[in-house]
């Protein structure tokens, strides 16, 4: 009898593990972060071709912002692929999506400023600034 209870007990140990690894597994697969699959400890150029290599969106700020600015997507990706980033103004480790602020300056001559969100398999466009010329621009 005692042999039975003691393996009673050790296979409802052994199921509550495999129910708490089980809870676990399903935690990660439906809270997963949006980073996941992004790297935030690449370098500038590991970074600029990770955010290439993504499909690219623009957030209804971001396309406000060019409309108003006259940036058009041509420039945005010509300020991703020859521009600088900009360390300070990044937060490659932000709560909803790594962000990257890359600066370089247009076909047309102006100094933006450009803000990508690195999430999951999508490069989001949140926002562009002419860094040389203040824009009256009603964008929210």
């Amino acid at each position: 009898m005692a042999a039975n209870k003691k393996r009673g007990t050790a296979v409802g140990s052994i199921l509550l593990i495999v129910l708490l690894l089980l809870v676990v597994g399903i935690k990660k697969c439906y809270f997963s972060s949006p980073t996941a699959g992004f790297d935030t400890n690449l370098n500038e150029n590991e970074v600029r071709v990770k955010l290439i290599s993504h499909k690219m969106t623009y957030t209804a700020h971001a396309k406000c912002r060019m409309k108003c600015r006259d940036i058009d997507a041509g420039e945005i990706l010509d300020v991703l692929e020859k521009g600088v980033l900009n360390k300070e103004k990044s937060a490659p480790n932000g709560d909803k999506c790594p962000t990257f602020a890359f600066e370089g300056k247009s076909a047309d001559g102006q100094n933006l400023r450009v803000i990508f969100a690195g999430c999951d398999k999508t490069t989001r466009v949140v926002t562009c600034i002419d860094l040389g010329v203040e824009h009256e621009c009603n964008c929210k």
